[in-house]
């Protein structure tokens, strides 16, 4: 009995630690893509105020 609620809580915690990885991976990614976004938006913005000038 007690070997089967340490087994539920390394179980618990390991599935809760996956959990948190993924939404960490999940936030850096979207926050490397908007990143990526916000350059390229700069950098057209750049070149196109340097080719009308």
């Amino acid at each position: 009995m007690k070997n089967a609620a340490l087994t539920i809580l390394f179980f618990t915690k390991s599935t809760k630690k996956i959990g948190e990885r993924k939404e960490m991976y999940f936030f850096n990614t979207i926050k490397k893509a908007f990143h990526h976004f916000l350059f390229c938006l700069l950098f057209f913005f750049i070149c196109t105020k340097l080719l009308w000038n």
